[in-house]
C-alpha cells in the first residue's frame, strides 16, 4: 500500500480539527454545567462508541 502524504496532512489537519471543536465544546459544557456533567458524559460517549464499534466489527 503506498502512503500518500497529502492525504495524510489532509487527515491530520482534519483528525485535529475535530479535536479542537470537541475539546471547545466540552470546555464550554464545563463552565455551563459544571465539569462532574462533562465528565460523566464524555465517558458514557465513548463507552458507546467502543460499544458500537465491537457491533460494527462483529457485524462485518
Amino acid at each position: 500500500m503506498t502512503l500518500s502524504w497529502l492525504g495524510a496532512v489532509i487527515t491530520f489537519q482534519v483528525t485535529f480539527t475535530e479535536l479542537f471543536i470537541a475539546a471547545t465544546v466540552m470546555m464550554a459544557g464545563a463552565y455551563r454545567f459544571g465539569w462532574r456533567s462533562v465528565l460523566a458524559g464524555s465517558i458514557l460517549g465513548g463507552l458507546a462508541v467502543s460499544i458500537l464499534t465491537v457491533v460494527l466489527r462483529k457485524a462485518a
